[in-house]
């Protein structure tokens, strides 16, 4: 478990510089558009963060990178399931996933004013996404990554509601 937050903290240490370009060229057309006002600091720097997580997470699923290949996606169709962990190694995947999406459900609330459903239902279809992409690279499409990347940004964003109420306005 230890190698995989290390790994992970390297990816998001390679993401800073490609997320700063995003999110330059994302304040450049926005604010070009007139759709951009003045913003507070610690807002963009969540913003920012968002970014860099959410390009962390598609670095560490293998999105970003991935050669796409249409055979291995009719091979994956056929593998889509569900299963129950069983091993320590099973266990310790399903609490990797939870973990990996915690963040994001704290941060989402942040940039985008939405209600809890469309935020956990967004986190979902992320998670979807990746899953379905992923079977274009030779890997499985799994329900319970689904499940509990969803879990993990349900409970990000539970850490986000409580942390909010108890700071009031001044936090948002």
């Amino acid at each position: 478990m230890k190698t995989h937050i290390i790994t992970a903290i390297s990816y998001m240490i390679m993401a800073l510089i490609p997320a700063a370009v995003i999110y330059a060229a994302i304040i450049l057309i926005s604010t070009k558009l007139g759709k951009r006002k003045k913003v507070k600091k610690s807002k963009c720097i969540v913003e920012y963060l968002c970014l860099v997580y959410i390009w962390t997470i598609l670095e560490i699923t293998g999105i970003i990178g991935m050669q796409f290949n249409l055979q291995w996606f009719k091979e994956s169709v056929g593998s889509i399931g569900f299963y129950l962990p069983s091993g320590r190694g099973e266990w310790m995947m399903l609490l990797l996933n939870i973990g990996l999406f915690v963040p994001l459900g704290a941060l989402i609330p942040f940039v985008f004013k939405l209600s809890p459903l469309k935020i956990i239902l967004g986190i979902m279809f992320f998670s979807i996404a990746i899953e379905v992409l992923q079977m274009f690279s030779g890997r499985f499409f799994e329900i319970n990554d689904i499940l509990a990347n969803t879990l993990g940004g349900a409970i990000g964003y539970g850490v986000y509601a409580i942390v909010s109420k108890k700071q009031g306005k001044a936090f948002n």
